[in-house]
């Protein structure tokens, strides 16, 4: 689920870079800004999009830790923690 969440973040991320290039091409071709600042100003915006979107995957990452934790459900990670100890158990009892 998290990874899912993840790969969404991302996708999310890159259609947005894409806009706002898309956006400085126009302004750029329609001579409103130089080649030189379009390219500076998306830079520092596309480094900002992609600084926010660790800090939101981190976030969320967090909170479904968190509804996890409170609906008293066992996450994946300690799901496959439980299927290994029993695994183990099993070999060990045999």
């Amino acid at each position: 689920m998290i990874n899912s969440l993840s790969k969404v973040s991302n996708i999310i991320i890159d259609e947005t870079v894409g806009v706002v290039k898309k956006t400085f091409d126009n302004l750029v071709s329609d001579n409103k800004i130089s080649e030189g600042q379009g390219k500076s100003i998306f830079e520092n915006i596309k480094n900002g999009l992609f600084d926010k979107s660790s800090e939101l995957e981190n976030s969320v990452t967090e909170l479904i830790k968190k509804i996890y934790a409170k609906m008293d459900i066992a996450t994946p990670e300690e799901l496959e923690g439980l299927k290994r100890r029993v695994t183990l158990l099993e070999k060990l009892t045999k």
